[in-house]
């Protein structure tokens, strides 16, 4: 991984300042388990081993891929979705059967469900068939609190409730809705992007 790389992926010029956040909170909690997360694009697809060498290098305890979300605008605080170039389907394949290898599990946090669905992800955006919506219990088991204070069952979900009516009473708005809400029916879950721990 270089700065080049690193800029073309994410538009900043950050990865130094990455590296230097690692070493400084390794330097204040030795202990704490610092684990990365890279998103897959056409910039990056063929650099994904790598990556997880480089962070391997950098004393992190694991990494996971995830497919890149070009559609939850409401999630990312975006003026809407985004169109990335596609990915050269062949090129991950190969990607993700090195990474599995080396560095592997369990030092990759992935499930090889996971990474697979990555590929199915790219195939779909390519026109082949959509993909389905995983195994999830996110919105029973966590909560997201938005910068406008509003309350998420997960990132991509609609919003349940407001912090302003109380922590409380905007949790019961989202329990009511839960009542009904079914993973595989719902289209955003079969869009999602955040399944790295899956299978």
């Amino acid at each position: 991984v270089d700065e080049a790389l690193y800029r073309r992926t994410r538009g900043v010029d950050g990865l130094r300042l990455v590296s230097q956040g690692i070493r400084a909170v390794r330097k204040l909690a030795p202990q704490l388990p610092i684990e990365g997360r890279c998103t897959v694009t056409h910039h990056n697809v063929g650099s994904l081993q790598q990556i997880a060498l480089q962070a391997q290098a950098w004393g992190m305890a694991g990494l996971s891929y995830l497919a890149a979300d070009q559609e939850s605008s409401a999630a990312f605080g975006r003026d809407g979705s985004v169109s990335l170039p596609p990915l050269d389907i062949e090129e991950l394949e190969r990607q993700i059967a090195s990474i599995w290898v080396n560095p592997g599990p369990p030092w990759i946090t992935n499930s090889h469900e996971s990474l697979t669905r990555i590929v199915k992800r790219a195939r779909s955006e390519q026109g082949g068939p959509p993909t389905r919506s995983p195994q999830c219990d996110a919105p029973w088991t966590s909560l997201v609190v938005g910068s406008d204070l509003s309350i998420k069952p997960c990132f991509f979900l609609e919003k349940q409730g407001n912090v302003r009516q109380g922590l409380i009473p905007g949790m019961a708005t989202g329990q009511r809705w839960r009542r009904s809400f079914r993973v595989e029916s719902e289209p955003t879950c079969a869009r999602c992007v955040c399944w790295a721990r899956l299978g």
